[in-house]
């Protein structure tokens, strides 16, 4: 059967897909732990970046990187696990949080002298098409851009584009 533009069969790019656990390249440039990126959605046509918005602690889809939205710079740290944390604009408090499969911000459920919430960690793949990312967890699935909104994609549901990201460094002003 056909598959619609935005659908990609998993069976045919699975070999593809591989985990990034270290520095990787990006059309515009290097990012390494500790970097701040732009996550851009592919599925629009209209450029959509991920956000998230440290009054309601929501993760939501932004139409640029400028102001007023000031949540669509993130701090990529990789952890000993070998999987990724991402801090809304660096800041501890503002973890991405995937727990019960819903998206937030949160402080992941850790503190300064424990190890973070599992949930609040992302294992990061990339394959030719683009960068995925699934929380580590039992309620694990794809982060994904659905309906303009940025979700959690349940196990077992079909992958499309709604599933890849683009990840840009962060470009400072001035």
């Amino acid at each position: 059967a056909d598959t619609g533009p935005y659908e990609i069969r998993p069976a045919n790019y699975r070999d593809r897909l591989k985990l990034v656990d270290g520095t990787f390249q990006t059309i515009r440039g290097e990012v390494r732990s500790g970097a701040h990126v732009v996550i851009e959605s592919q599925l629009d046509p209209v450029k959509s970046y991920l956000d998230g918005d440290v009054f309601t602690n929501a993760v939501l889809m932004a139409p640029r990187t400028s102001a007023p939205y000031t949540g669509t710079r993130w701090e990529l740290r990789l952890n000993d696990t070998g999987a990724w944390s991402l801090f809304n604009q660096g800041y501890e408090e503002r973890l991405l949080d995937g727990g019960g499969g819903v998206l937030k911000l949160g402080k992941g459920g850790g503190n300064a002298d424990g190890p973070l919430d599992r949930v609040s960690e992302w294992l990061v793949f990339r394959d030719f098409v683009g960068f995925r990312f699934r929380p580590v967890g039992v309620e694990s699935g794809w982060l994904s851009h659905i309906d303009g909104k940025a979700a959690i994609l349940r196990r077992g549901m079909p992958i499309g584009l709604f599933c890849y990201w683009n990840v840009y460094p962060h470009l400072q002003s001035g």
